[in-house]
């Protein structure tokens, strides 16, 4: 307890210090910054990728995603420990940064979330000198921001992003080897702890140790794991599509259609069914179950690949 104690101090005296060098300018970049750790990026870079670039790419940061993800908030459920201005009224917050800011403090999700995409990235693109400094750099200030922005301490940050370097090295090192075997394993085992994780938090829920948003939002992750393995495992066995085409029209209404339906599932479907936990889970998982298989099959009957995309996608 003393060492939680002192890292707490620590971290709320590293925050008092950087409110007291606090700018208009810096508190607008800090802001626009830490946008890239919320939620509705992972989707859109997340999609973008799988339907247009890379799937096996997009698997890998998908298998950070939430792998990281339930780490997060099994933590933060675990721990519970509450934002640096429950700890400190006095500590001021930047702009509207504590509207996006729910839940518990340790670890840090945005980091996690930037983390993921990011550290996968640079991982990937190893061949390209400039590619890992410059996705690190940009999780880093991710991070950073919650801390300047006075939303988490450097525990928060740091916990976040070890576990998402974790998470990303192991997702590009299952993925780039193409093992068949690696792969189920490791969707195997994303999706029991996909599951593993939402019945914790219900079970916290059913002792008042939780409150209802806490456990929703660990099923909404929970739900959305387990339908990203389904996912894969159906994609993988059965359909199989390819991602590239020399059309750029093509792409676009991929992308165009594809997102939209993803956020009409992921909106719409919570002003239909209402915000309870079944719905929640409800609408996460059959969100990823359109993104990685029913738009695929969609657009793969549309749009076919010519002979060279094919051989190219199997190389």
């Amino acid at each position: 307890m003393e060492l939680f104690s002192a890292i707490t101090d620590y971290g709320m005296d590293f925050l008092r210090a950087l409110e007291s060098i606090r700018t208009p300018f810096l508190d607008e970049f800090f802001l626009l910054v830490t946008k890239l750790g919320e939620e509705t990026l992972p989707i859109v870079v997340l999609c973008l990728i799988l339907w247009c670039v890379d799937k096996r790419l997009a698997y890998g940061i998908g298998v950070s995603f939430f792998f990281s993800g339930l780490c997060v908030h099994g933590l933060k459920i675990t721990c519970r420990v509450p934002r640096p201005w429950v700890i400190d009224p006095e500590l001021s917050v930047v702009g509207n940064a504590k509207e996006a800011a729910g839940g518990f403090s340790f670890p840090s999700g945005h980091t996690q979330n930037a983390g993921s995409i990011f550290l996968t990235l640079g991982m990937w693109m190893k061949k390209k000198p400039w590619a890992f400094p410059v996705c690190l750099l940009l999780a880093l200030l991710v991070g950073f921001s919650r801390m300047y922005l006075g939303v988490h301490t450097p525990a928060d940050v740091v916990v976040g992003f070890i576990i998402t370097l974790i998470t990303s090295a192991i997702a590009v090192t299952v993925f780039n080897k193409n093992s068949e075997k690696a792969m189920n394993i490791t969707l195997t085992a994303l999706g029991v702890f996909s599951v593993a994780a939402a019945v914790y938090s219900l079970i916290l829920l059913g002792s008042g140790v939780i409150e209802h948003h806490y456990a929703s939002d660990t099923c909404k992750m929970g739900a959305a794991g387990a339908a990203f393995c389904i996912g894969l495992f159906i994609e993988r066995k059965y359909i199989n599509y390819t991602e590239k085409t020399d059309k750029l029209w093509q792409q676009a209404v991929k992308v165009a259609i594809g997102l939209g339906g993803t956020l009409l599932i992921k909106s719409g479907l919570k002003a239909l069914l209402g915000d309870n936990i079944p719905a929640d889970i409800t609408r996460y998982f059959l969100m990823i179950i359109w993104a990685i298989n029913v738009w695929p099959l969609l657009f793969s009957k549309w749009f076919k690949p010519s002979e060279a995309q094919k051989e190219s996608a199997e190389a």
